[in-house]
């Protein structure tokens, strides 16, 4: 049986698109929470950087 590989190809399409959706999401989630008054919870900040 022969495997084709063309999926190989249009495989990391969707992934790129997700990533760049998810990283514009959380940099904008993150300088929101960046923004946010001295006695927010720090650890919200942390969260959103790390992802």
């Amino acid at each position: 049986m022969s495997h084709s590989s063309w999926w190989y190809g249009v495989l990391p399409f969707p992934v790129v698109v997700l990533t760049a959706l998810l990283s514009r999401f959380a940099s904008r989630a993150f300088s929101s929470a960046a923004r946010a008054p001295a006695d927010s919870a720090l650890g919200a900040d942390v969260a959103w950087f790390v992802l």
